[in-house]
C-alpha cells in the first residue's frame, strides 16, 4: 500500500515536469477504472461516461497541484468525476427545463392519448436544441427559460439590445430550421412556428 502511493507521487511528479511516459501510464493505469465510474452513475449513458471521463481527466492533469497525496490518486480523480458528473446532471436539467418551456409553446399539456407523441417532441427539442451553436442556445435559454425581457437579454448576452434581438432572431430561425429537418411533417411543427 505504501509503496503504491511513493509510486503515485512520482507519477505525479513526473506528469507535473510533463514527461509522455507518465502521461501514458496515467492513462493507462487510470482511464479504464474512471470510466467504469462514471458510467455506472450517468445511468449507462455511454456518450456521457465517455465525455464526462475526458473533462475529468482533463480537469486532473490541469490541477495536479491540488492533488497533495493525502488521497489514492485514484479517489481524487473520483472526486473530481463526481463534480462534472453534477455539472452533466444540472445541464441536463436545465436542457429538460428550457424543452419544458420551448413545449409550452405549442399549448396545452398532453393527455394520456398523446404521451408518446409528445415523448418524441421532447427528445426532438433537446436534440436540436444540443445541435445549435451555443450562443444560440444561451439566447433560446435566457428567453425561453429564464423569460428575460430584451434588456435583460442584452445585458446577460454583454450585447446591445439590437444586437441581442438580432442574434435572438437567429437563434430562432436556426432552431426552426434543424427542427423541420429533424422532424419533417410532425404533428410537432407548432412548437418551432411559436418561436
Amino acid at each position: 500500500m505504501q509503496m503504491q502511493s511513493i509510486d503515485e507521487r512520482d507519477l505525479v511528479r513526473r506528469l507535473r515536469r510533463g514527461d509522455r511516459l507518465a502521461l501514458d501510464a496515467f492513462m493507462a493505469t487510470y482511464m479504464d477504472r474512471l470510466y467504469q465510474f462514471v458510467l455506472y452513475r450517468a445511468l449507462l449513458n455511454r456518450q456521457a461516461a465517455e465525455d464526462i471521463t475526458q473533462e475529468s481527466l482533463v480537469a486532473a492533469l490541469n490541477g495536479l497541484e491540488r492533488f497533495d497525496g493525502r488521497a489514492a490518486l485514484y479517489t481524487w480523480l473520483c472526486g473530481i468525476a463526481r463534480h462534472k458528473l453534477a455539472d452533466y446532471f444540472r445541464r441536463q436539467e436545465r436542457f429538460e427545463q428550457v424543452r419544458v418551456a420551448l413545449a409550452a409553446q405549442a399549448g396545452e399539456p398532453p393527455g394520456p392519448s398523446e404521451l408518446l407523441e409528445r415523448e418524441e417532441q421532447r427528445r426532438q427539442i433537446v436534440v436540436v436544441l444540443r445541435g445549435l451553436p451555443p450562443r444560440y442556445q444561451q439566447a433560446l435559454t435566457l428567453k425561453y427559460l429564464d423569460h428575460l425581457s430584451g434588456h435583460d437579454l442584452a445585458m446577460q448576452l454583454e450585447l446591445s439590445e439590437d444586437a441581442a434581438e438580432s442574434l435572438l432572431s437567429r437563434a430562432r430561425k436556426a432552431f426552426r430550421r434543424a427542427y423541420r429537418e429533424q422532424a419533417p411533417g410532425s404533428g410537432g411543427s407548432t412548437v418551432h412556428e411559436s418561436l
